[in-house]
Parts: C-alpha cells; structure tokens; sequence
C-alpha cells in the first residue's frame, strides 16, 4: 500500500517531467492556437454560466486558461507544474487575460466547497495517481447545477494493451509533441505505474463520476483501427458532467 510520502514522491517527478516540457508543450500550444483549434473545444462550454468561475485543472501552458478568459470567464488555472504555471502567466499576459494561478495537487483542491461554475481540464487524468480522488475533488469545488468537462486519451494504453501497442508507433510520429530534447521515457515508466494505463476509458471515467453522483455523458473524440484485428480503438475523448442539485 502506498503511503502519503510515496504519492508526494510520484508527483514530483511528475511535475518535474512537466517542468522540463513546459517550453516545448508552450510551443505546441501556440500551434493550436494557429490552427483556430479553440474552435473545437469552444461549443462544450456553452453550458458554463456566462461569466462565472472556472477552474482549468492540470492547465498546462494556459490553452484553455486563456481562451476562457477572453471570453468573459474568471479563470482560475491550477497546475502541480511551476513550469508550466509560468508559461500560462506569460500567455495571459500576452493576450491580455485576467487570470489567476495557483500550484498545487489536481488531488487535493485548495478551495472551498462550491467554488466554481465550471471546472475543466485537458490531457490531465491520465497521469493522476488517484484519478478518483481527483473526480471527488472536483466535484466538491463545483456548485450544484455545475459543469464538468475532461478532455483526455488513452494516451499510454499501448503499455498494457497490444492492440494499442500496434498502433502507436504511427501515431506518435504524426504527433505534434516538441519534446526540445527532453527524453520521453521518464513520463513511459512514470505511467506504467499509474492505474489509468490500464484502465477501459471513458467508461471508466463515466461509472466513477455517475458513482459520485454526477450526471454523465460522454464523446469519442478519436479513434485508430488495429491493422490485425480491425478494431476500433479509442484514442481521445471528451467526459462532460453535471453536479446534480442544481
């Protein structure tokens, strides 16, 4: 059984993995941005009060962060990376957003119950150590009536599951990952270890959140064939949640 300091211990070599690729993943951010990708997440917040709090867990370089904030959200990005906080405050600026960061664990929120209208992430759950923890901290924050949207893949199934093995070669050379050097397989052994590498997404993500008490639909976002068996393998999805009590 894992004890607290071995979870401290994992997620800082997390959020020192994410230190190292905060320039690199800000660069490929900036790529997304001009390809107008906004475009495609902007329609799932649709439902987000006009104007309310967000919070954009595991915020990265601020892609979300500060494509909230332009459009009248009070955004609060949240990240176990100072790395990455960093490069999202240098985003903010940049485009003039208002928006507030905080460091800390996606596991364990430092805010009151209630806090926000929205909480969101992206490419975030896959490497938490307690994904379900996670969900229950995320829906404490939340007020009732609240929306939840995770953004995520099964980015590291390929460890465990053959027919993801298969396929990810391809897909990683198409990949507009800029690594600037930093070697990938710190992050490979940091997800073997992790419970989502194995686990069946997103209907794992959709039995935990509607077993919490939430509201739950989900989207497949992307999907890849096995060349041998000719299945449909998931790549990326969307987990949209409401917080019921509103």
């Amino acid at each position: 059984m894992k004890t607290s300091a071995d979870n401290a211990a994992v997620l800082g070599q997390i959020a020192g993995y994410w230190d190292q690729r905060a320039e690199g993943y800000s660069l490929q951010v900036d790529g997304e941005v001009g390809r107008q990708l906004q475009a495609q997440y902007l329609p799932w917040f649709e439902e987000a009060a006009a104007g309310g709090r967000v919070l954009d867990v595991g915020c990265g370089p601020g892609f979300f962060s500060v494509m909230l904030a332009a459009r009248g959200f009070a955004v609060t990005a949240f990240d176990a990376s100072r790395g990455m906080l960093q490069k999202a405050a240098e985003r903010a600026r940049k485009a003039g957003a208002a928006v507030e960061t905080v460091l800390g664990d996606a596991q364990n929120l430092p805010f009151a119950e209630a806090a926000f209208d929205c909480v969101c992430s992206r490419n975030l759950v896959w490497n938490l150590q307690d994904p379900q923890q996670g969900y229950r901290e995320w829906l404490r924050v939340l007020k009732p009536g609240g929306l939840l949207l995770v953004f995520d893949g099964n980015h590291y199934s390929y460890l465990f599951d053959e027919r993801y093995a298969r396929v990810h070669r391809p897909w990683n050379e198409r990949s507009d990952h800029q690594m600037l050097g930093v070697d990938g397989s710190i992050i490979d052994n940091i997800a073997a270890g992790l419970p989502l590498s194995r686990a069946v997404r997103p209907g794992w993500d959709a039995a935990v959140l509607e077993a919490l008490g939430a509201a739950v639909q989900t989207k497949v976002l992307k999907t890849v064939v096995d060349p041998q068996t000719g299945e449909t393998l998931v790549t990326d999805f969307v987990v949209k949640a409401v917080k019921k009590g509103g």
